[in-house]
């Protein structure tokens, strides 16, 4: 269900390295998104990782949205004193500082995943995709593994003098865990949305994001969606994942006629599929959606343990109600070839 807040996450560190200068959050990362959020009706809460009143970096007070978001910004919550389940969304603002304390927080890496496993949305920004590095689902995947992305460039890095100052290159990184690292030409706006992740390359890119949050926040729950959504984490075979887009007293009609009511039997029938098939990949192929009400085309191909390869297509016939299945037709057939 819609909780109607964002959460914003903050950086707490102030040192550049040994440079000797001050860095923090980078101030128009966060204020052009809150801004954003706000006027979409969102409330937002602010977090960092240590608490207290986060340290700045690029303040402009001449730019009347910093003005304000300043204004209003007061003392945060460290991340470990805030309940997932009480947002749609997190943002990670950037800011040379989270360089150094995002990847380390395990408190921001599990709101982040609690939030993304409830259905919410993760966006990033700049080097907010610092707080992606280590961010684990309960599978043991990377949220980024085999996902698009954007975010401060090696090049960028380097035209700011600070490649040998921050503590790894970004876009290195994220492309070393599996993530599909796309850009713009240096400085320049860039935003990169894969479902329900969402991440910007620098400041310039900050209000698309929000903007891209927002409409991932508005069209999450439209059959087309869901499935889109659902089909991702069948073919990461993230089981908790597949469950977070059934409602937890949802109808499920499986493929030779059973009926099963409620998560915890539809979770049984799917930790079987996972155990049959190691590996799957499903793409729509068709959408027939009216409102809340679905039947969409689909079709897979995949891998039993043994290396059997097996091709399936079906129609799942769905309703949807807050972001999540409420009533799900599966119809499917599968054809083992040698």
């Amino acid at each position: 269900m819609s909780t109607g807040t964002i959460l914003l996450a903050l950086t707490s560190h102030n040192e550049l390295g040994s440079t000797g200068r001050p860095t923090g959050f980078y101030v128009s990362e966060a204020a052009h998104p809150w801004k954003v959020f706000v006027d979409a009706g969102y409330a937002v809460d602010v977090v960092s990782t240590a608490g207290g009143e986060p340290p700045r970096d690029g303040e402009d007070r001449s730019d009347p949205v910093q003005a304000e978001f300043l204004d209003q910004l007061g003392s945060t919550p460290r991340a470990d004193e805030v309940d997932a389940a009480q947002y749609d969304a997190i943002l990670f603002a950037g800011g040379h500082g989270t360089m150094w304390d995002f990847p380390e927080s395990a408190a921001l890496a599990a709101l982040a995943r609690d939030i993304y496993e409830r259905g919410g949305v993760v966006g990033a920004v700049c080097h907010g995709p610092a707080a992606l590095v280590n961010l684990v689902l309960s599978d043991g995947t990377h949220l980024v593994d085999g996902r698009s992305v954007a975010a401060f460039t090696n090049a960028e890095e380097a035209a700011v003098g600070l490649t040998d100052v921050v503590p790894f290159a970004l876009q290195t990184r994220l492309t070393e865990l599996g993530a599909r690292h796309s850009a713009a030409p240096d400085f320049q706006p860039w935003v990169v949305r894969d479902g329900r992740l969402v991440t910007g390359q620098n400041p310039a890119s900050a209000h698309g994001v929000a903007v891209a949050m927002v409409a991932a926040l508005e069209s999450a729950s439209s059959p087309r969606e869901v499935t889109e959504s659902y089909f991702a984490a069948e073919n990461r075979r993230d089981l908790p994942g597949i469950l977070d887009h059934f409602a937890e007293n949802v109808r499920f009609e499986t493929p030779d006629g059973a009926t099963l009511v409620g998560r915890e039997a539809v979770g049984q029938f799917y930790a079987a599929n996972l155990a049959a098939l190691e590996k799957l990949q499903v793409d729509l192929v068709e959408d027939l959606s009216t409102g809340d009400r679905g039947a969409l085309r689909w079709r897979a191909d995949g891998r039993t343990p043994t290396g059997e390869p097996v091709s399936m297509h079906g129609v799942n016939v769905v309703t949807v109600a807050g972001g999540r299945f409420t009533d799900f037709h599966a119809y499917w057939c599968t054809r083992k070839s040698a």
